[in-house]
């Protein structure tokens, strides 16, 4: 039977696919952010978080703090990406969330997953994923890295277990998970950040097949609970280990964890529950802190399901601050495997 070897997950905000010397740059669109979301889930502007944090967090707000936390993340994703290495899976299962890219409102599934036998990122949502909001010059060098980081600085094609993919969707559907099925691409769309970092910085851009499952977390009134996540990763583990061939599997989830604005208390509790295997824990993380960039905890919900069997490896924590509101991101990595020795 096939079965999941290793579980990632892992950040992948701008912040680590830029220099660390570039954070106040990319900082300055905070301030223009109208969507910002305190730790309780409420609205509030720049400078009334500004007006709670800014005493405490000054500390934070150091070239030298960026640099450490910088440097702390570049050494979890390298570590991430020599145990992928060396397990050497058949196939990688990202776990991650479309924000705009594939889906819009005219069609924005709340589950999907995409089994065509190629896909592709691409440059129409570098302007998405990096630019809005931020810096007005397209050319700088900072959002230049981020673009290439992320596999958006143009259009790649990268292979697809299409046929593992589809076994495995309609044994989902067989079992109670009503889940889009994607076998092409909308017109002139790609796939976004989410899963081009992941291809590109833990998979050897591209070496590994993969099974994009595409889940809501960003947008209402369809974004899937806890419980639900947690449930489908279950399946997604129960279905795999069902499959009649030998192939081994790769589960990773990408994005989180809290952002725009770093909520340590969460961040600190997800960690916790998926090292000590709390699925109690996991299943009720209250809905109103699930919000904008820190909806993407569903993912690891959904990772840390699946991969119940697996025993805790190592975790890394930065929460990186890069403004005197306490905006950021918690920048978090984790592995459960039982077989790398590094």
């Amino acid at each position: 039977m096939a079965e999941i070897v290793l579980a990632a997950a892992t950040s992948h905000t701008p912040m680590v696919c830029m220099q660390a010397a570039d954070w106040p740059e990319y900082a300055r669109g905070d301030k223009r952010n109208g969507g910002l979301l305190d730790v309780d889930g409420q609205r509030r502007t720049f400078d009334e978080l500004a007006s709670l944090r800014a005493e405490r967090l000054q500390v934070e707000l150091t070239a030298e703090v960026f640099a450490d936390r910088w440097q702390a993340a570049q050494r979890a994703l390298d570590r991430l990406a020599a145990s992928i290495s060396q397990i050497r899976p058949d196939v990688a299962l990202i776990v991650g969330d479309d924000q705009d890219e594939l889906f819009g409102t005219d069609n924005q599934p709340s589950i999907a997953l995409y089994w065509g036998d190629t896909l592709e990122t691409g440059a129409r949502e570098a302007r998405k994923a990096v630019l809005v909001g931020r810096a007005e010059d397209s050319t700088s060098t900072w959002q230049r890295d981020v673009a290439v980081a992320q596999a958006i600085d143009s259009i790649h094609e990268y292979p697809v277990a299409a046929d593992f993919a589809r076994d495995l969707l309609g044994a989902l559907v067989c079992h109670g998970f009503d889940i889009t099925s994607m076998r092409t691409m909308p017109a002139e769309r790609k796939f976004g950040h989410a899963f081009g970092f992941v291809i590109r910085r833990l998979l050897a851009d591209g070496q590994i097949p993969v099974v994009p499952v595409l889940v809501n977390t960003f947008y209402s009134p369809n974004q899937p609970s806890p419980a639900r996540c947690y449930a489908l990763g279950q399946a997604l583990r129960a279905n795999i280990e069902q499959h009649p061939s030998s192939t081994r599997v790769a589960i990773i989830a990408s994005g989180g964890l809290s952002h725009f604005v770093v909520d340590e208390d969460l961040d600190r509790r997800v960690l916790a529950a998926i090292k000590y295997s709390d699925a109690e824990t996991l299943r009720n993380l209250p809905v109103a802190r699930l919000n904008s960039g820190t909806s993407e905890i569903r993912n690891w919900i959904t990772v840390a399901a699946a991969s119940e069997h697996l025993p805790f490896a190592w975790s890394t924590y930065e929460p990186a601050y890069r403004t005197p509101a306490g905006t950021g991101c918690g920048l978090a990595f984790l592995e459960k495997s039982e077989e790398c020795s590094l």
